[in-house]
């Protein structure tokens, strides 16, 4: 059975769902309670509230919709194997395929990969192809699956040459796709008698947070229903039917209902329209609860429960305001006089019931962490790669590896703390070290010869191996005033710094082995045990969050070692691989900072509908909020919308 829960406050929607566990206790004692969502915040509240309510919440499983229809097709078909069109395999097959282009249908792919850099282009329009194909498995399976009978669906040319380049992977991987496979299981779900799989699948399962998805995974739930209970509790900001409302184009004076539901509600119109289209659904008793109007962010609430524009004049009060302010930073400080005097002014209030949001976080986190230092706070949502500090420093050194060897980047990479500690220097040690590159004025490059690769005439002044030779120089011969073999000899090196210079050494030395091993291209495999001895080298992890994050640095080098090394056993430069690294990292957020008792700052994320009692948002400037939809030429989808399509301005 399909049924659906619904009310315009997060908090209601929480009673539904303890109701239907204490109500309806599953019949075998030992079985998970399965939740499907849609991000780690809404994991960490559903299990804070469920384990206040219950007093003790265990034996449950959260999944994310990727991994919970995976899981699902397996069990109704344990022979299926959906991971081969996984998007990191795909990235490494298009990467080969793109190496050879001769075929007349791929002519117009050329022009992306011409000029310099011709591997890292090759490598970027991988990750490009990858991207828009792992979505037209999931949005657009009929596309596919005409192409894969050599027809198409939008005849023009750039659906010609991707469905070339479709047939040629799925050629060389020999196995139906996500999506078809999924479309299988649904057909297997819908055509055998109802309750045939209620062995094998979960006696019921909790959808919540998910306010839209696509269509195939509608019908993915609807053919479940008919084996099991889906419990969809769906946050739904008007207690009447608007899904026919005038959109924002077509919306006037003279248009009845209310205009934000018009202007900012596509999403939730069109999530409304297909589930009355595509599923069977019975609903609960609603929940839609209104508000006593005491001011103007309630009176606002009211009108769009009930869809209706009542006109009525503003009051003077703060449960709305907007501040201007000229700078990122000046709207960090607004935002912390403000919650101070809102802190001060309520008493019950306190941290942990604020959060402030803004279209990129990321953004803000360097003001916020000035601003708030004596505040405790937590920034969610931030790129692996500002969140892991070894991460950070090892893309630093691999870049390093191939550069100039500027001397602030070089110190700047010393100075990082899992760096310096690895060679068992300290601060103080670094102030030293400072003092001695200042004075021995190294400017650039590793030694003379390094000058002449880079085409400039070979002289060792001021290269890191100059500054080494004086100093190396002034511990063996002392305080010498003359030049010994060409070099002058670095004075006051003795005792104590004695010891720092050869660990510095030590770190020079390593810049030196690694920047000439790592010029040369190798395969992924390969790239994966260089990495792991360069990172042992480097980095330290001695203490606990060290060793979380080495071990997070780790699964992505295992990565290059796993499938994809069989998938792609070509030659790959540094050049990629960083590429390839900056991109894993920058892509995957962390959302540890959510919902720890402090403020929380986090980024807003469509379907983050955990409710708060005070509201920040930061970043609401043009050209940042709505975020622009930028489709490339060739996304099909993007070049022809749907219902049920996923837009960056409308989330």
């Amino acid at each position: 059975m399909f049924i659906l829960h619904s009310s315009n406050k997060t908090e209601n929607l929480l009673v539904h769902l303890t109701t239907v566990i204490e109500s309806a206790p599953l019949d075998n004692p030992l079985s998970k309670e399965l939740f499907l969502i849609q991000s780690q915040g809404m994991e960490r509240w559903l299990s804070q509230q469920l384990a206040d309510h219950f007093g003790v919440w265990g034996n449950y499983d959260f999944l994310f919709p990727g991994k919970f229809f995976s899981s699902i097709a397996k069990k109704i078909d344990n022979k299926l194997n959906d991971e081969l069109f996984d998007r990191e395999l795909m990235l490494w097959r298009f990467e080969l395929l793109l190496r050879n282009l001769d075929d007349d249908s791929f002519k117009p792919l050329q022009h992306y990969i011409q000029g310099e850099n011709q591997e890292l282009k090759r490598f970027q329009l991988a990750q490009k192809f990858a991207q828009i194909f792992d979505q037209y498995q999931m949005m657009r399976p009929d596309m596919l699956a005409l192409w894969q009978k050599g027809q198409l669906l939008y005849p023009q040319g750039n659906e010609v040459w991707q469905r070339a380049l479709w047939q040629k992977i799925t050629d060389d991987i020999g196995h139906k796709h996500r999506g078809s496979l999924w479309q299988d299981v649904i057909n297997k779900l819908n055509q055998s008698t109802e309750g045939q799989f209620s062995e094998q699948l979960p006696e019921r399962i909790f959808i919540v947070g998910l306010n839209t998805m696509p269509p195939l995974f509608l019908d993915y739930l609807q053919g479940l229903s008919r084996h099991c209970d889906i419990h969809l509790f769906m946050l739904n900001p008007a207690q009447v039917y608007w899904a026919d409302l005038a959109n924002k184009k077509q919306w006037d004076e003279t248009t009845e209902g209310h205009p934000l539901l018009a202007t900012l509600g596509q999403q939730g119109r069109e999530f409304q329209q297909m589930l009355l289209e595509q599923t069977q659904f019975s609903f609960e008793p609603e929940s839609f609860e209104g508000i006593d109007v005491t001011n103007n962010l309630q009176q606002l609430q009211n009108d769009i429960l009930n869809n209706q524009l009542e006109g009525k004049k503003l009051t003077k009060d703060n449960s709305i305001s907007i501040h201007a302010c000229h700078s990122r930073m000046r709207e960090v400080e607004v935002l912390k006089n403000q919650l101070l005097q809102a802190l001060e002014q309520d008493p019950a209030l306190e941290l942990r019931d604020i959060v402030v949001m803004a279209p990129d976080i990321q953004r803000y986190a360097p003001f916020i962490s000035a601003v708030f230092s004596d505040i405790q706070h937590a920034v969610a949502d931030k790129s692996l790669r500002l969140s892991n500090n070894l991460l950070d420093a090892f893309i630093r050194f691999l870049k390093l590896s191939q550069s100039r060897f500027g001397w602030q980047s070089v110190m700047d990479l010393l100075e990082q703390q899992a760096v310096y500690t690895q060679f068992s220097l300290t601060e103080t040690d670094l102030e030293l070290i400072k003092h001695w590159v200042a004075d021995t004025h190294v400017r650039w490059g590793k030694s003379a010869a390094h000058k002449k690769e880079l085409g400039l005439p070979e002289l060792n002044q001021n290269t890191w191996q100059a500054t080494l030779d004086r100093l190396l120089m002034g511990y063996a011969v002392g305080n010498e005033d003359e030049f010994v073999d060409s070099i002058l000899p670095y004075r006051d090196i003795e005792g104590s710094s004695a010891q720092v210079l050869g660990r510095f050494n030590d770190f020079i030395q390593l810049l030196f082995k690694a920047s000439e091993e790592l010029k040369r291209a190798t395969t992924l495999s390969t790239w994966s045990r260089r990495l792991y001895y360069y990172a042992d080298q480097l980095l330290s992890s001695k203490t606990a969050t060290e060793q979380i994050e080495r071990q997070q640095l780790n699964e992505l080098l295992e990565d290059l070692s796993g499938t994809i090394a069989t998938v792609h056993t070509e030659d790959i430069s540094l050049d990629v691989i960083t590429a390839w690294l900056e991109s894993r990292v920058s892509e995957s957020k962390s959302s540890t900072g959510f919902l720890r008792g402090q403020l929380t700052f986090c980024s807003m994320l469509p379907m983050r509908s955990i409710p708060f009692k005070v509201i920040a948002l930061l970043g609401i400037n043009e050209g940042e909020f709505p975020k622009v939809d930028q489709h490339l030429t060739f996304d099909l989808i993007g070049q022809n919308l749907r219902t049920g399509d996923r837009s960056r301005r409308t989330d």
